[in-house]
């Protein structure tokens, strides 16, 4: 299951440039996420190892 991430709520708590793999701590819509990020052509994925948990995926990637 995957649900639409709104780009305007996702924020970076880090200075540190997380890449493809890399597990990241996210806040969406005010609440904290740990994922794994997956950057692709397409946009973002943050993807959840708990399948109980939903993915995460928007339309763009953002830097």
């Amino acid at each position: 299951m995957t649900r639409p991430l709104p780009t305007a709520t996702c924020s970076w708590l880090t200075r540190l440039r997380a890449k493809t793999g890399h597990i990241v701590i996210a806040v969406i819509d005010g609440d904290l996420v740990c994922k794994r990020l997956q950057v692709r052509a397409g946009g973002m994925h943050l993807t959840a190892a708990n399948p109980s948990y939903p993915h995460i995926a928007s339309q763009k990637a953002r830097d």
